[in-house]
């Protein structure tokens, strides 16, 4: 059996009781959050664009140079489909 968590293969334990379907707690874990990534993978998306475009702004303003006009407006375009993300999500039941 393949661990759900890893990929790696689970050792046969003994032949009572539920066989086990994880390493530990740490691929159980793993598995957890790779469900919830996969589940909610466009708001995730969305707030990778904010970070992006936050992080663009502010290594021009560290570097001294000027933000493109465009900066701004990408920024704004990002938070406001984050924004519409986070709606939707609150309105449609989770995993």
């Amino acid at each position: 059996m393949i661990c759900s968590g890893c990929g790696l293969e689970l050792l046969v334990g003994a032949a009572r009781g539920r066989p086990a379907r994880f390493h530990g707690a740490t691929c159980r874990q793993r598995a957890r959050r790779a469900r919830l990534a996969n589940a909610n993978a466009e708001l995730l998306a969305a707030v990778t664009a904010v970070e992006a475009a936050v992080s663009q702004v502010r290594r021009m303003v560290l570097a001294g140079e000027q933000p493109p006009a465009d900066a701004g407006s990408r920024l704004q375009q990002a938070a406001a489909e984050l924004a519409e993300q986070l709606q939707d999500a609150g309105t449609t039941p989770g995993p």
